[in-house]
């Protein structure tokens, strides 16, 4: 049997990857910005990353989140922890190399439960 939060996180990955898609074939219309030297996001890193978020808090919406692009959320929560990076390999999907993923994982009390 499938863990309860695999399950979101599954749906959630999946959500955000149809956004993604959408951008994939259309380089054009990503806009890039630079966060740091050679650190960069794109409005589909954001958008995927919103989806993720919305997925897993109407499930689990006392859960803490930490992802690459916001603030950490409901931090005051500290048994769970949902860690997203909503394009892992940033740099290759601005470029149309479809070499990247969706990250997504939890920990429980600081130890991994999944991922």
């Amino acid at each position: 049997m499938i863990h309860p939060m695999l399950n979101i996180a599954i749906q959630a990955s999946r959500a955000a990857s149809r956004a993604i898609l959408r951008f994939i074939d259309q380089p054009d219309k990503i806009e890039v910005s630079e966060k740091d030297s050679n650190d960069f996001v794109t409005q589909v890193d954001k958008l995927s990353e919103s989806i993720i978020i919305e997925e897993i808090q109407k499930s689990y919406p006392h859960h803490a989140i930490l992802s690459e692009e916001s603030d950490l959320i409901n931090s005051r929560n500290t048994e769970y922890c949902w860690i997203i990076d909503p394009i892992d390999g940033t740099r290759n999907f601005i470029h149309g190399v479809p070499h990247f993923c969706i990250s997504i994982a939890v920990m429980k009390k600081n130890v991994l439960e999944l991922g």
